[in-house]
């Protein structure tokens, strides 16, 4: 049996909600490339900056992480508490 840690659900936090902010509105948008960070806390300013840049507004957004209490989904958790959304 294979688990995802806690850092998966991070890291695919992140790529979510930065592919959410390549959305424009009516349209599809690409997510294109990833960059590599080096420290959990550039990650989580890039995926605040860009959310931001996009108009969307943090109190506005809702996200579901089914499993929130296992190893994924607290990586999850984490990654959305420190961009700012609301628990």
């Amino acid at each position: 049996m294979a688990t995802f840690g806690f850092h998966a659900g991070l890291v695919g936090a992140a790529i979510g909600l930065l592919a959410l902010a390549a959305r424009k509105e009516g349209e599809e948008g690409k997510l294109g490339g990833l960059d590599m960070y080096k420290l959990e806390e550039e990650l989580v300013k890039d995926v605040k900056g860009k959310l931001l840049e996009s108009g969307k507004k943090l109190e506005d957004l809702k996200v579901l992480i089914l499993g929130a209490l296992g190893k994924c989904g607290s990586g999850a958790l984490e990654l959305l508490l420190k961009v700012g959304l609301a628990e």
